[in-house]
C-alpha cells in the first residue's frame, strides 16, 4: 500500500497571517492591537507566545496560544487559501527552526 507524508512549514510570519485571518479570534483571547510578535516554543508540547501591542493603551502583553490552538489555525488558513487537507489524515505539527511544521500522513 502506498502511504502518502507532506510537510507543510508555517515560518512566524505565516503564523501571525494565520491569526489574523481566523475567524473566531475571540476564542483566542487575543486583545485588540497590532501583533508585534510571536515565539514558538516546545516543551512537552508545541506552544506559541503572541506579543500584541494592545490599541486602547499601548501595552505590550503576551498571549499564550496552544497545540489545539495553532493546529486550528494552520487548518484552517490551508483551507482559506485552497491548500488541501485529507480530513482522514493523521496530522501532528511539530517545532522547526523556522515556525512550525505540519506533518499529514495518509495510510
Amino acid at each position: 500500500m502506498i502511504k502518502e507524508h507532506r510537510e507543510l512549514v508555517f515560518s512566524n510570519e505565516d503564523l501571525i497571517e494565520a491569526i489574523q485571518v481566523f475567524p473566531n479570534k475571540n476564542s483566542l483571547k487575543i486583545p485588540d492591537g497590532t501583533i508585534t510578535g510571536i515565539t514558538v516554543m516546545d516543551d512537552a508540547y508545541v506552544f506559541a507566545v503572541v506579543q500584541v501591542t494592545r490599541a486602547d493603551d499601548s501595552k505590550t502583553e503576551d498571549v499564550a496560544l496552544d497545540a489545539t490552538i495553532l493546529a486550528a489555525l494552520m487548518l484552517y488558513y490551508c483551507k482559506a487559501n485552497k491548500i488541501p487537507i485529507p480530513r482522514n489524515a493523521e496530522k501532528k505539527i511539530t517545532k522547526v527552526d523556522t515556525g512550525i511544521s505540519l506533518s499529514i500522513r495518509l495510510s
